[in-house]
């Protein structure tokens, strides 16, 4: 079974928070605008955390990892045999390839161990010129 989980750039509301402006959260999604996040206490302990997100940046993790044990997520930047593409679902399932306008162009079918994720849409938009 594919492990569940989301990704996120951080919003902060707190004046505290603001160091965490921008940075990326992963955990479940909690609603169009939050992720909740599994943190580990001083114990060992296990407690969530919901966070604000920019909806805009939110990602599924495909349950794939690249030749270097790195989790994709839909919207990683990735190089295949020196060509870059870029993760995305579709209605049914994750695909590399160029997306033009909500609709699949050129899509690759690849082994994972072939992938290497090398940034990603919002971080990197350089990259995909």
């Amino acid at each position: 079974m594919r492990e569940i989980l989301f990704r996120g750039k951080h919003i902060h509301v707190l004046p505290q928070n603001k160091h965490l402006n921008g940075t990326w959260v992963y955990g479940y999604l909690s609603g169009e605008n939050y992720i909740n996040t599994i943190d580990e206490d001083e114990y060992g302990g296990e407690f969530t955390s919901e966070v604000l997100v920019d909806p805009e940046t939110v990602c599924q993790y495909t349950g794939l990892t690249d030749k270097n044990g790195r989790k994709i997520f839909e919207g990683d930047i990735v190089r295949v045999d020196e060509k870059i593409y870029i993760a995305f679902w579709n209605e049914y399932n994750f695909e590399i390839g160029i997306r033009n306008n909500e609709e699949s162009m050129g899509i690759v079918y690849v082994h994972p161990s072939d992938i290497e994720v090398i940034g990603n849409i919002f971080d990197n938009p350089e990259l995909v010129g």
